[in-house]
This record gives structure tokens, sequence and C-alpha cells, in this order.
């Protein structure tokens, strides 16, 4: 094998350290505008029972690449000192459909479901990038539902496109 055709491995670290949230919001705004991606055209999610749990294969395509995300959910891990979703992205060039890279999955998934959700607020409290008068958009309180991995990616991601007085974490104890 030649160092050409070596796949690259890019973990959780490594996925931080390319893009920021700002620049991660930015791309996937511009990508819904212009239609080089399109969510709903994506093939459907494939979920397969294990007994731990369960594989969820998630295929996308934005040319000039498609991809999958392979994740495994066991919601006996955090108890064994295990994270509960676990996985891989893999990326392949979409015209030969050559694999490009293997990714963390779970980091990836720290990015993008946080960004899509600042995005969405965004333009749901005003609009677009700014309010009136070219302000940020505010909101008095900011509720986030559960304390996993997610919520403090929201938080940070939520609290980087709109102004928020008050923060409410609302979870339960395990």
């Amino acid at each position: 094998m030649s160092h050409q055709d070596r796949l690259t491995y890019l973990d959780g670290a490594q996925l931080a350290e390319l893009a920021s949230l700002d620049e991660c919001v930015a791309v996937l705004e511009q990508s819904l505008r212009d239609g080089s991606i399109d969510p709903e055209a994506d093939s459907p999610r494939l979920f397969s029972e294990l007994q731990a749990g369960e594989f969820l294969l998630m295929p996308a395509e934005a040319a000039p690449y498609c991809g999958v995300k392979l994740v495994t959910v066991a919601p006996a891990n955090p108890a064994a000192g295990h994270p509960k979703i676990q996985g891989v992205y893999a990326l392949f060039d979409a015209e030969h459909l050559r694999p490009l890279a293997l990714m963390d999955a779970a980091e990836l998934t720290l990015v993008r479901t946080p960004a899509v959700t600042a995005l969405a607020l965004r333009h749901m409290v005003a609009g677009g990038a700014t309010g009136r008068e070219g302000k940020r958009p505010s909101v008095q309180r900011l509720a986030v539902i559960g304390t996993g991995p997610q919520a403090i990616r929201h938080v940070r991601a939520i609290t980087s496109v709109i102004d928020v007085e008050e923060v409410v974490v609302i979870g339960g104890r395990q």
C-alpha cells in the first residue's frame, strides 16, 4: 500500500481543531442556501438490533463527497465506564467511491447537531444573522433538556449566535 492509499483517521481532538463552531455554522448555512446539501435527499437511516444495543447507519451524499456514519448505541455502557454512543464516519469521494478518511463519529455529532440547532434558532429568533438595526438576536431564557455530552455543546453553539440572559439545564440523575 502506498502512502497515498493509506486511510487517514481523524480522532475527536483532531476534528475539534479543524474548524471553529462559527465556521461550522457558516458552512452549514451556505450549503443549505446554495443547495449543495439537501437533508431530504439523503438515504434513510438504517437500524440493526444487537444484543448489547443497536447499530445505526446514516448514509449521506453532497458532491464531491459521500459517506456513512456508523454508530453503536449501547445503553449499558455508561455503567461500565464506556460511552453510550461510539462510532466512525467513513468519507468517500462521490465520483469513484474511493475511501478518503475515517473520523470519530461522536465528535462529528457533537459539532453538527448543535450547529444545526444554533442555525435554526438564529433564524427563528431573528430571521437571520442579525436582528433589527444590526443587533444580535437575543432571548431571555434558554432551556436545555438533558445533561449528556450534547448539552454543553448546544449551550456553546446557541450562545455563539444569539444572546441569552439565562441558561437552564434540565436533567435527571442516574
